[in-house]
């Protein structure tokens, strides 16, 4: 069996998705598949700590992972950090959420997914390992 390399892990192309919006005449928006980095980015925003305690922080959520996902049609990223918030109140929440979903989906993210990241975030904070 063929040994892979670095250059043949960074060579896999990140999934898009297409989503066409019913709000606005089925216009189109591509998503793209987080990278390692906005997967932690986003998953750094989500979890909170408050008196010690690690919490899930849903404002903006919807709208941080749509952000890290969406791209123009350059394949840029569409909305920059600083656009968050703007696009979650700007955006009806029916048209957040079906961008989100597709994100989600895209991502392999859900409710569980979001949790376990609280918990081994917790388990890296004091120090546990899944491997040795």
């Amino acid at each position: 069996m063929q040994k892979g390399t670095l250059q043949d892990l960074l060579s896999i192309a990140r999934k898009r998705v297409v989503v066409k919006v019913a709000e606005l005449d089925g216009m189109e928006f591509t998503l793209r598949e987080l990278s390692g980095t906005e997967r932690d980015k986003f998953e750094a925003w989500t979890i909170s700590e408050v008196d010690g305690k690690r919490t899930i922080n849903t404002t903006y959520l919807r709208a941080r992972l749509v952000a890290l996902c969406m791209l123009d049609e350059g394949g840029a990223r569409m909305v920059p950090d600083s656009e968050i918030t703007t696009l979650s109140d700007g955006l009806s929440s029916s048209v957040l959420t079906t961008l989100f979903t597709a994100a989600q989906k895209l991502n392999g993210l859900d409710g569980a997914a979001v949790e376990d990241a609280a918990k081994n975030s917790e388990s890296a904070a004091t120090g546990a390992s899944d491997s040795d």
